[in-house]
């Protein structure tokens, strides 16, 4: 797979985007959350970063059963094999953390389902996501403990309402088509 352009470089060629399908500003809400929903990153083991590369693979993965969650990790798993920076053990390591992944989480319906090892698994992958982005591969060396997982799990259930919302107030229909017991949500327009 190749990737074209970054999204910087999409969004800046204003007539390639498709007007019909962008969120206008007026139509987000602001939605202000109590003390108690707010969440503290200081209490968590891995970066921000990390934790939002993490948060966007597992929403697309989990949620939204993306096949192509992992392409851009995939990338640059398969650039260092090709450069000799990994071995073809290594390769097959990460090819099965991915397939692992995806056994765990098949008959996942609720997010407080998803089991801790699925947040270990991803950031192993996620790092190869990383490495795209940097052109350096960093191995984890810390993983995600239970209140990370517990924000993360609350970061999805927010995303998920999100869509939910969104698809209210924009007189749009959810369309829930399961993958096992999960649910890819697609955005009908009306």
């Amino acid at each position: 797979m190749n990737v074209p352009v970054s999204i910087t470089q999409f969004a800046k060629q204003a007539k390639s985007l498709p007007l019909n399908k962008i969120i206008k500003s007026q139509d987000f809400k602001i939605k202000h959350l109590s003390e108690d929903a707010l969440i503290s990153e200081a209490d968590e083991i891995i970066t921000p970063s990390n934790f939002g590369t993490e948060l966007d693979y597992l929403t697309r993965f989990v949620m939204l059963a993306d096949d192509h969650a992992f392409d851009l990790a995939n990338i640059e798993l398969k650039r260092y094999l090709d450069h000799g920076l990994i071995t073809p053990a290594e390769f097959i390591r990460v090819i099965n953390k991915e397939e692992k992944l995806g056994r765990l989480t098949e008959n996942i319906s609720e997010v407080d389902d998803i089991p801790d090892k699925v947040f270990r698994l991803a950031l192993d992958i996620c790092a190869w996501e990383v490495a795209f982005r940097t052109n350096k591969y960093i191995k984890p060396t810390v993983y995600p403990d239970s209140v990370t997982i517990r924000h993360m799990k609350v970061m999805m259930k927010r995303i998920e309402n999100f869509f939910i919302s969104l698809a209210g107030q924009q007189g749009m229909h959810l369309l829930l088509q399961p993958r096992m017991d999960t649910f890819l949500v697609m955005v009908i327009i009306c």
